[in-house]
């Protein structure tokens, strides 16, 4: 039984913040839809669907390339170096792209002050990954909470004195450097010194990270290609309901992040030792762990959208039957990001790229066709038939790295 246990010990740990998290994210939406209303909500909304693949390529996925680092490959500094100038130049890249998009060019403040919000709260993974490569779950869980509880209320305060949405994204962005700056640094400081690695060049590990960065931010564009096409379309609110539907199924995407970053470096371990049966026996607990968690999550979520009316002070139309179908289809991208997982540990970072540029492409195009006939069920038939499409091609590409990586068939 404490065997068994081991095995949810360490997600657990990485979920101690998730709770803080999921809420904070939540009511901070609450709070933005009843103050400024659905359709600014779905503004907002935009703004995340744009800055967020920018922030994930920026960050080059070096938190979980560090914490399957098991042979030390890089220092501190290397990592230091590539996550410092990928921020500034995904700003100068941010900015070209709202000259040059119109829908961005007019929401282009608000779009800047997220992508620094983002900047900010994304800054301390990178000594995230240098606590999950020594197993300090407990401090990533811890610092997640804090940052999300001062998160929330650098944004939601200044709304409910009825400051602009602009202002208290502006005062969220001073709340989250403080706390890296106070709670973070602190945190990581004493580990840097016992970090040891073999090169201090920067551009030698984005050499072995750029289809990784690159990966992750076409994971985050795939989300939010139809919060896009939907502002794209002039559909703000939906584009607000929609971030409220996604951010209900948050607990799930946390448990299946968590497990992915807590599995990732021991996945890394069994591959380095040739350990299939332990590698294969992880790798199917987490998928499992991915689809139930997001069904369940499902029937959860139903039952906060029955009080969503009373608390948003305004209709909030959305059936059972939308609720469950986006359950499947998370379901289905859960176990996308899984065979993404096993694939990473078995040092196999180029191959999720091209198929996650398909899933793009079929998401983007679906999306065009059904969302203006369709609407909300639109998204979720893209969603469906654009993960299904990338599960099938992603499978094959992992079963064909089993068979290379172990020398014996998958």
């Amino acid at each position: 039984m404490i065997r068994h246990f081991a095995h949810w010990k360490d997600p657990l740990l990485v979920m101690r913040g998730s709770g803080a998290r999921i809420i904070g994210m939540l009511v901070q939406l609450v709070v933005i839809a009843r103050i400024c209303g659905t359709e600014q909500l779905g503004i907002y909304s935009f703004a995340l669907a744009l800055t967020t693949p920018i922030i994930l390529v920026c960050g080059w996925h070096l938190r979980q390339f560090m914490a399957m680092d098991a042979n030390g490959w890089f220092a501190w500094k290397a990592y230091r170096d590539l996550r410092n100038i990928s921020f500034v130049g995904g700003a100068l890249v941010l900015g070209l792209l709202c000259w040059l998009w119109p829908t961005a060019q007019v929401h282009m403040v608000l779009v800047g002050l997220v992508y620094l919000a983002k900047a900010a709260e994304a800054y301390p993974e990178l000594g995230h990954g240098l606590l999950q490569r020594r197993k300090d779950f407990a401090a990533v869980g811890n610092s997640n909470a804090i940052r999300s509880l001062c998160g929330t209320l650098g944004l939601c305060v200044p709304l409910l004195l009825q400051a602009a949405l602009e202002t208290a994204v502006m005062l969220q962005v001073v709340m989250l450097v403080a706390v890296c700056v106070l709670v973070d640094r602190r945190q990581v400081a004493p580990l840097i010194a016992g970090w040891s690695g073999r090169s201090h060049n920067g551009l030698a590990l984005l050499r072995r990270v750029w289809a990784l960065g690159i990966a992750a931010g076409t994971g985050g564009l795939v989300a939010g290609i139809p919060r896009l096409v939907l502002v794209s379309y002039g559909r703000e609110a939906e584009a607000g309901i929609l971030l409220i539907l996604l951010n209900l199924f948050a607990p799930a995407s946390l448990l299946i992040a968590a497990f992915a970053q807590s599995n990732g470096s021991r996945l890394a371990d069994a591959g380095v030792a040739q350990t299939k049966a332990e590698w294969s026996a992880r790798l199917r607990r987490c998928i499992v762990v991915g689809y139930l968690g997001t069904l369940v999550n499902g029937f959860a979520a139903w039952v906060v959208i029955l009080s969503l009316p009373w608390i948003l002070g305004q209709p909030f139309d959305v059936s059972i039957w939308l609720v469950m179908a986006f359950a499947v289809a998370g379901a289905m991208q859960s176990h996308v990001s899984f065979v993404g997982t096993g694939l990473d540990s078995l040092g196999s970072h180029v191959v999720k790229l091209p198929n996650l540029l398909l899933q793009g492409g079929v998401l983007a195009v679906m999306c065009h066709l059904w969302i203006v006939p369709h609407g909300l069920w639109g998204v979720v038939g893209a969603l469906a038939l654009s993960s299904l499409v990338v599960l099938s091609t992603m499978s094959f590409s992992l079963s064909q790295r089993m068979r290379s990586h172990f020398g014996v068939p998958s």
